[in-house]
C-alpha cells in the first residue's frame, strides 16, 4: 500500500496542489492578520485534507487492483493444466513444471496456446 501511496504523491497535480497550499499558508497564513490569516489557514487545511483523501483513495484502488490481478494470475496458472507423458507415465502438470524431454498431449480445444518450444512428434 505504501508503495502505491508514494506513486500517487509523485503525481504532478498532487505536487502542485501541495505547493499551492503551502505557499498560501506561508504568505497569507503567517504574514497576514485577522480574517485574512484565518481564511488562509482554512483554505490550506482544506487543500491538504483533499489531497490526503484523493491520494489514499487512488493508492487503495491501485493496491486492490494489483491484488485482484495477482489472484487472477494464480487462478489461471492453477487451472491451466497440461497432459504430459514423462518416462512413459501420463501426468497433469502446469506450464512451469514442464521439463525438457516431456511429451505434451493436447488438442485444439484443450490448448490453443502452448507456452514452450518443442518438436511435433505426431498429429492428424
Amino acid at each position: 500500500y505504501w508503495r502505491f501511496l508514494l506513486v500517487q504523491l509523485k503525481e504532478k497535480i498532487i505536487c502542485l496542489l501541495l505547493f499551492m497550499a503551502t505557499l498560501e499558508l506561508c504568505v497569507k497564513g503567517f504574514g497576514g492578520h485577522g480574517i485574512e490569516q484565518t481564511e488562509a489557514i482554512a483554505e490550506s487545511s482544506v487543500l491538504y485534507i483533499t489531497v490526503t483523501i484523493i491520494v489514499n483513495i487512488a493508492a487503495f484502488l491501485d493496491w486492490k487492483r494489483e491484488r485482484m490481478f495477482e489472484a487472477l494470475t494464480k487462478r489461471l496458472a492453477a487451472s491451466n493444466l497440461r497432459f504430459i507423458v514423462r518416462n512413459g507415465e501420463q501426468m497433469t502438470l502446469t506450464d512451469q513444471e514442464i521439463c525438457v524431454g516431456d511429451i505434451l498431449s493436447f488438442n485444439a480445444h484443450m490448448a490453443p496456446v502452448i507456452s514452450c518450444d518443442g518438436v511435433l512428434v505426431s498429429g492428424q
